[in-house]
């Protein structure tokens, strides 16, 4: 039986945190979680870390720096940005337009679905 994918949310709202947590570790991965930005460097030892789920703006760090972190420590790790900002906002603080956002509030089929599609491997072109 293969090793569940483990997902790192980062999210300073506590109830969105809880109810990520939630749902993921029902659809059997492996789930770390913080509201506190500053912690996630100390979860990277807990790793590999397959999929972050990050909220793009935070008081305490900025989502896109979150990412970098867990990119350093994990160069594989896919990353999903959560935000109900426009892509203009997004584009305007950092966030590629080709990066992976679910938009806020949160719909929990789209989230299982951008969570699956995340980390799906790869394709290769010929």
């Amino acid at each position: 039986m293969p090793t569940p994918a483990t997902v790192l949310i980062v999210d300073d709202e506590r109830r969105i945190t809880e109810a990520l947590h939630e749902i993921l570790a029902s659809q059997g991965y492996r789930v770390l979680s913080t509201i506190n930005p500053d912690h996630a460097p100390a979860l990277l030892a807990q790793g590999p870390i397959d999929l972050l789920l990050t909220d793009v703006m935070m008081p305490q760090m900025p989502g896109l720096k979150v990412a970098g972190l867990v990119q350093e420590r994990w160069p594989g790790c896919r990353v999903i940005f959560m935000s109900g900002y426009t892509s203009e906002d997004l584009s305007a603080r950092g966030i590629p337009a080709n990066a992976m956002v679910i938009n806020k509030p949160l719909s929990i089929p789209a989230l299982i679905e951008a969570v699956r599609t995340a980390l799906e491997p790869p394709t290769v072109q010929a």
